[in-house]
């Protein structure tokens, strides 16, 4: 799961696929105080891509069948996709030491331009063979829609998925999105909102050939809809994940409740009646904010992010059911003075979170006991193994005011990666750092997102928003977007680290 500060303030994004960016380049500050683009910085993988960043040009990736009478709309053409590829040479040589304008869901504007476009979500397949990008397009039609991206490995399109990598979904209302996961076969499923008047939670799947399976959920149409935990409450699905029977579980922002909860729906995409009362599983803890969630390896639902002023963690046994043995009341842990924005699992079963502290000057990384350790610390307490049991609160390399972090997965060797963002004077800069299993920063692994777009005063913001680990290629996979101001544009960007 990945995750975002990112799933705490819910906007409508209106995006456009304009390009999936992978360009080359070095970060800028090591974490060694010099701005010297390579100290302490992994270097973007050259197997990813180009360079270890992908750019599919617009025109290329949408453009209709042009008439032959219409020869001088075709030069026009061609001659803006050379001016295109001289701007992605130029992307490519040259290393911004600008900061860029925060884009998540926390620091960031709450309008779009038309025909942007943001990387909001991203995943693996079962065989680590595909890469898939989620978004919201007003490309084809004048409401926000729903795009699936699929790529190789190597970060190439994957023409077998809807025949060119891309495909569009128009629901008829405008739709956001959170998160997504892929299942044992290869379909997609994806969550966030849609607005029938108010915002209710929304659940699509689609197969890995790009097509929506028009027999999942309750509408039709290929989605699963929901209203929240009562009639015309505004709820959004901020989070996806599977359990081990391949059930799906949502984890359920119901902004008029304010209560986290969570839903799971069999694998046809209707509600589990085995779960809570009726498929759903609601808490009795007041003006909770949740912003991630996980299915945990014993198929209990864990959910974070905000209670008021603190940071909090709630646990569902796998029948929707609080957990009683986990935290401090009846499955709830509570932190004050911090935010918790994305939870995963580690290999020992242990719950890591990511965030900020009450500033939201530094970036947190905590991690609990997932269960009991038989030296009197139950489960949902800080494990004592973890930075001598407080959370690591550390300013990354890349500097800035605000910063936290957005996302955070686990790598081969048990270590903790964070994507996140930070913001100097109203521009934004993404980045990725590493904690050791044992709770230290690991300075070898600092990557910052500036110089995607290189030297090009027209782009005024780039941000990371999510990320994944490639275990077959022992890399880093992060989404996010840039944007053109000249052309008052959003690219998505999806970039290849090596761990």
């Amino acid at each position: 799961m990945f995750p975002t500060g990112k799933k705490l303030n819910f906007f409508t994004i209106l995006l456009m696929m304009a390009a999936l960016i992978l360009v080359g380049c070095d970060g800028g500050n090591g974490g060694d105080g010099n701005n010297d683009d390579n100290d302490n910085v992994n270097n973007l993988d050259g197997n990813f891509g180009n360079n270890g960043i992908v750019v599919v040009d617009e025109n290329d990736a949408f453009s209709p069948e042009i008439p032959d009478a219409q020869q001088e709309f075709i030069n026009q053409q061609r001659r803006q996709q050379r001016i295109d590829e001289q701007r992605e040479q130029d992307f490519i040589n040259r290393i911004s030491p600008k900061t860029r304008k925060a884009l998540d869901q926390v620091f960031g504007s709450t309008t779009r331009a038309a025909n942007d476009e943001l990387g909001l979500a991203i995943s693996f397949n079962a065989a680590g063979d595909r890469i898939i990008a989620v978004g919201t397009s007003e490309r084809l039609v004048g409401i926000p829609q729903l795009i699936f991206v699929q790529m190789l490995a190597d970060g190439s399109l994957d023409v077998a998925f809807d025949g060119d990598g891309f495909l569009f979904v128009n629901l008829g209302n405008t739709v956001d999105v959170f998160d997504v996961v892929v299942e044992a076969d290869g379909d997609i499923v994806a969550c966030g909102s849609i607005d029938n008047g108010n915002l209710d939670v929304l659940a699509i799947r689609v197969s890995s050939a790009g097509v929506v399976d028009a027999a999942f959920g309750n509408q039709g149409n290929g989605t699963f809809q929901f209203d929240g935990l009562a009639a015309n409450n505004n709820a959004t699905a901020v989070a996806v994940d599977l359990d081990s029977a391949e059930n799906i579980i949502l984890t359920m922002n119901d902004t008029t409740a304010n209560n986290a909860s969570a839903l799971r729906l069999d694998t046809t995409g209707n509600l589990d009646a085995t779960f809570g009362v009726g498929g759903v599983a609601s808490t009795d803890v007041n003006n909770t904010n949740p912003a991630d969630g996980i299915a945990d390896a014993n198929d209990n639902v864990v959910i974070v992010g905000l209670q008021g002023a603190n940071a909090f963690l709630f646990r569902f046994l796998n029948n929707g059911t609080a957990d009683n043995n986990f935290g401090d009341n009846a499955g709830l842990k509570t932190i004050g003075n911090v935010r918790f924005t994305a939870v995963t699992e580690d290999g020992d079963n242990d719950l890591v979170v990511t965030g900020s502290n009450a500033d939201i000057n530094q970036v947190l990384v905590q991690r609990f006991l997932g269960v009991a350790d038989g030296n009197g610390n139950a489960a949902g307490d800080e494990d004592p193994n973890f930075n001598n049991g407080d959370a690591q609160v550390f300013t990354a390399s890349v500097g800035g005011d605000p910063q936290q972090g957005l996302d955070v997965f686990i790598n081969a060797d048990n270590d903790i990666v964070v994507v996140g963002s930070s913001t100097v004077a109203a521009d934004n800069r993404g980045f990725i750092s590493k904690v050791n299993d044992n709770g230290s920063v690991d300075t070898a692994l600092f990557f910052e997102s500036l110089g995607l777009i290189a030297n090009d005063d027209d782009v005024i913001n780039e941000a990371l928003q999510k990320g994944v680990f490639d275990a077959n290629n022992n890399r880093i996979v992060a989404v996010g977007a840039a944007e053109d101001a000249g052309n008052d544009d959003f690219d998505m960007v999806v970039i290849g680290v090596a761990d």
